[in-house]
C-alpha cells in the first residue's frame, strides 16, 4: 500500500478532481513471456525494469 504522500505524487489530478471523496487506484502488473510475476522464480531479469513498480522504483514520476 503506498502512503498519502506517494499517493499524491500519482494521482494528483484525480485527488483534485474528487476532492474528498473516497479514491481507489488499481497498479497493474504483467508478467514476463513466461507467464512469471516479478516476485516467482524463474522470473526473466530482462522484464524487470520495464514496468515502474510504485513501491520500490521510488525516482520514477510519469
Amino acid at each position: 500500500m503506498l502512503d498519502k504522500i506517494d499517493i499524491a505524487e500519482y494521482s494528483g489530478a484525480d485527488i483534485n478532481y474528487y476532492q474528498d471523496k473516497k479514491l481507489d487506484t488499481l497498479l497493474l502488473i504483467w508478467t514476463d513471456q513466461n507467464a512469471k510475476f516479478h516476485w516467482e522464480d524463474n522470473f526473466e531479469e530482462k522484464y524487470r525494469y520495464i514496468q515502474a513498480l510504485l513501491d520500490r522504483n521510488v525516482d520514477f514520476k510519469f
